[in-house]
């Protein structure tokens, strides 16, 4: 599910980005942007709006819980090891 390609559009995603954008930004075409971006979509990793003829893709917080782990807050504080 989540490639090199994919992980990278995740980290591009922390700002809204077109399919075109993305496009650009990743070196794909944009139907392999929009192929990207409906399979992350489909497992709730980002948003999707369109505004006029645009659409603009985010990521949503499971994204950013994916792509940064430690930081979700339910985590709460990491337990001190005995050493």
């Amino acid at each position: 599910m989540l490639g090199c390609t994919r992980y990278a559009a995740l980290l591009l995603l922390a700002e809204a980005h077109t399919t075109g954008r993305l496009a650009r930004r990743l070196g794909l075409s944009d139907a392999t942007a929009s192929e990207h971006a409906a399979a992350q979509r489909g497992a709730g990793l980002i948003t999707t709006v369109r505004a006029g003829r645009a659409v603009r893709h985010r990521r949503t917080a499971l994204g950013d819980l994916l792509v940064h782990p430690g930081d979700h807050p339910a985590d709460g504080p990491t337990p001190p090891t005995d050493a």
